[in-house]
């Protein structure tokens, strides 16, 4: 049975100074726990550096998770829909912002090439008209329509775990020769669970990150990111780069 996503009208985005700064004292609390895990070598200033290096990983993942406009094709559909029968709602300021760039993407005033007045939609200080409630429902129409064709069975593929898995381990790297993945045996020998340093580095970390996770709106779907999966993770595929 397909997945019925809700519309998201009340997007609040990343807080680069609000939300960064909960991570960093989250992070700042268990600096000698970091500090061990990582067996950083080096002074009080420069373990300062490297948690602020860390803390710029975790807000780049918790930035991409929240509006970083990797969801699945019908969870944009979901909104899009949303709008199309509510055009209004736009001009509340806080639909997400995948669904809002497809739109924006899709206006229309004429015949001008869809688009055109992109700036419009965002009702930023660029606008030069008045934005037409009707034809943003008709953007929206057009929208639906171009992600149906995007829109696939199966989860969609969690960025945000190849993001964590490559800077993670680059960080941990800077005081360490190797990243390499341990299982001991659990439960009575039958079944096997991760361990060693890397791990212990990745558990310390993310649980800052999954501390604001728990604190966000159940609407983002952020379930607490498991260090198992994000140690699992390769390099990010060329097509998928993030950079800085």
């Amino acid at each position: 049975m397909p997945t019925k996503y809700k519309a998201q009208l009340d997007h609040i985005g990343f807080d680069w100074t609000r939300d960064l700064e909960f991570i960093r004292q989250s992070l700042l609390a268990q600096k000698d726990l970091i500090s061990g895990a990582a067996r950083f070598r080096g002074g009080e200033a420069a373990l300062n550096s490297f948690i602020e290096d860390i803390c710029g990983v975790l807000c780049w993942a918790a930035a991409v998770q929240m509006d970083g406009g990797f969801k699945a094709a019908n969870k944009i559909i979901a909104t899009l829909t949303a709008v199309e029968k509510n055009p209004s709602s736009v001009a509340v300021g806080s639909i997400e912002p995948e669904a809002l760039g497809m739109i924006a993407s899709q206006y229309q005033l004429a015949d001008e090439a869809p688009g055109t007045y992109w700036f419009d939609v965002y009702r930023d200080d660029g606008a030069e008209h008045e934005l037409d409630l009707q034809q943003v429902s008709r953007a929206a129409s057009r929208a639906i329509v171009q992600m149906q064709t995007d829109a696939r069975k199966g989860r969609p593929k969690k960025v945000v775990l190849s993001l964590l898995g490559e800077k993670l381990r680059d960080l941990f790297l800077r005081h360490n020769d190797d990243a390499t993945r341990h299982s001991i045996a659990s439960d009575g020998q039958i079944a096997q669970t991760e361990a060693g340093p890397y791990f212990d580095f990745c558990e310390t970390v993310l649980a800052s990150l999954n501390e604001f996770f728990a604190n966000l709106p159940q609407v983002y779907e952020t379930k607490p990111i498991s260090t198992a999966q994000v140690m699992r993770r390769r390099r990010i595929p060329p097509d998928r780069t993030l950079t800085t």
